[in-house]
């Protein structure tokens, strides 16, 4: 009975253990799903990222400049395009409202006062290219409306007065507002020089140059034509002039015949003169000596040797003279006869070593655009493809063809000794059609 009283007991205690169990309930099952990774914003490992949030400048910031040249302004499309001199590239910013415009001063200006050319100092936020400042460089010198000027672009140099500057191979250059290239400059354009320090960094042409040819010029060819006071030559059989634009009195002259006229040049325009009308007066004659320091000399007159000691007769008008000595630069250059007695003296600089003279000859060819007139230095030559002989140094190359605009360029042609071609673009067709010429009566 005990024995049985003792089991009895043990079977409630494991009854009592087997209904509390460990103290766990049983959980029913959930009807939602755990939340993914992706949708709780956070990976194995890592911290919740927050959403990128847009950066906002500031009206007045910047975080880029430097010195440039203006090349370009578009206000329709509120855009400003700069050259990087020092980087040789071009880029493009924003104007916005907030966007500034200064003189070299600080004072207030507008971006339409602004001219291509223009050295400048820029501000602007790199990353989005938005302009906040733009102010004419304070340290940028200005030579305004140089005449008398001598360009090297195989050394890269300019002389403008006696001051030598660096012209470097990109330097941007611009005529009426639009950037050409050296090759359409000519000697006869007035410019304008910007830069820093002994940089020159832009060439604005200020006058350019149009075109003059004469008509009716039969009895005068051999004499020659002043235009103003820039240009004196020779009149030769169906010339074409390159004259600085502007206007002019033109001074025809032979035999003491001839007359003057009033001409008007425009920019890349082209003017004929009619000369026909002008008549042939009685001949007058000076009585011209010429000195020298120089024992001995040749003197030429017209292309005639002359005995330089004496006196000679001359008629009326402008004449050529040549002197030759050895030892010094040959002297080429004009004078003119205008009374009754005149002394013309002859300053003739001594070698500064003796140059060999070229015996080959070799020479240079302009082969595009085909059809079109060319002219050398003023004087026709043919029709492109067209070949002449090769004489270093600078010389003018003009294209011409009815109903087209005419174009001139500006070729340096080395010393090596081989043949050099050229090639230039197609001309435009010209606003006018075939009227490309403006006679002047």
């Amino acid at each position: 009975m005990k024995n049985t009283k003792i089991s009895f007991l043990l079977i409630c205690i494991l009854s009592l253990c087997l209904c509390c169990g460990c103290g766990q309930k049983v959980q029913p099952e959930s009807t939602q799903a755990p939340a993914s990774q992706e949708q709780s914003g956070t990976q194995e490992g890592t911290a919740p990222q927050p959403e990128a949030t847009p950066v906002v400048y500031a009206p007045d910031s910047f975080d880029a400049e430097g010195t440039a040249v203006l090349v370009a302004s578009d206000t329709t499309q509120n855009k400003v395009t700069l050259y990087d001199p020092k980087a040789a590239e071009s880029y493009t910013l924003e104007v916005v409202g907030t966007s500034t415009f200064a003189d070299k001063y600080g004072q207030p200006m507008a971006l339409n006062q602004l001219k291509p050319g223009d050295v400048v100092e820029v501000t602007y936020i790199q990353e989005i290219m938005r302009l906040n400042s733009m102010q004419q460089a304070s340290q940028a010198f200005i030579i305004q409306e140089a005449e008398k000027y001598s360009t090297d672009w195989e050394r890269h140099e300019v002389t403008v007065g006696k001051s030598q500057y660096r012209l470097p191979e990109n330097v941007q250059i611009f005529s009426e507002g639009k950037v050409i290239t050296s090759m359409e400059l000519n000697e006869a354009d007035i410019l304008s020089f910007r830069g820093m320090g002994s940089s020159i960094y832009s060439i604005v042409v200020e006058k350019g140059h149009g075109y003059l040819r004469l008509e009716n010029d039969a009895d005068f060819i051999g004499g020659f034509i002043e235009v103003g006071q820039s240009k004196i030559t020779k009149i030769t059989e169906d010339m074409l002039l390159t004259v600085p634009e502007g206007a002019y009195q033109v001074t025809i002259s032979h035999n003491g015949g001839g007359g003057t006229k009033q001409v008007t040049i425009g920019r890349n325009q082209e003017v004929t003169l009619d000369i026909g009308d002008l008549e042939v007066v009685q001949a007058q004659y000076g009585s011209v000596l010429f000195s020298t320091d120089l024992e001995a000399v040749s003197v030429y007159v017209d292309g005639k040797l002359i005995n330089h000691e004496r006196p000679i007769s001359l008629q009326y008008g402008i004449h050529q003279v040549i002197a030759k000595a050895e030892g010094y630069e040959t002297l080429t250059g004009y004078f003119k006869v205008s009374k009754s007695t005149q002394n013309v003296d002859l300053a003739l600089n001594k070698k500064e070593e003796e140059k060999k003279e070229e015996t080959k000859e070799y020479k240079v060819y302009i082969d595009k655009p085909e059809g079109v007139e060319v002219y050398l230095d003023g004087n026709y030559i043919g029709i492109a493809p067209v070949s002449f002989k090769k004489e270093a140094g600078s010389h003018t190359i003009t294209l011409r063809k009815s109903g087209y605009e005419t174009r001139s360029y500006t070729i340096n042609v080395d010393k090596e000794e081989k043949d050099s071609t050229f090639t230039f673009g197609e001309l435009a067709v010209s606003s006018l059609g075939d009227l490309t010429d403006i006679v002047m009566e």
